[in-house]
């Protein structure tokens, strides 16, 4: 059995390891942690030692809202739902191709377990 790695009351970013959980099948520990936003989280240790964890999730969601308030493009267009629609009035979002649909045609998609082409 590997050695645990104690990391209680250690600070990762905006998360403080509280207590050890459980270890994963694939060996790495998984810790309970306090972020400063007040949320708790089970998080792998291997993510809070290298860095790839560093919140709940709050520290993305904060820097998304701050490039939002710096992004003049995206504030002058808060609140103009004309820039959702085409100047016939449709939705942009309705006619254009989603990258999961194969067929090239909105609204239509392959029913595998029909085995057959549907319209929705």
């Amino acid at each position: 059995m590997m050695q645990r790695i104690d990391i209680t009351n250690q600070r990762f970013g905006r998360l403080i390891a509280i207590r050890f959980v459980e270890r994963k099948s694939n060996g790495n520990a998984i810790w309970e942690c306090a972020c400063d936003c007040g949320k708790v989280k089970n998080i792998d240790s291997y993510a809070l030692r290298k860095g790839i964890t560093q919140s709940c999730g709050c520290l993305k969601i904060d820097s998304v809202k701050e490039r939002y308030k710096t992004n003049e493009k995206f504030q002058s267009n808060v609140g103009n739902a004309d820039n959702l629609r085409r100047s016939d009035g449709v939705y942009w979002a309705s006619v254009t191709k989603g990258k999961k649909n194969k067929s090239g045609v909105v609204g239509v998609s392959f029913d595998e377990s029909k085995n057959k082409w549907t319209a929705r």
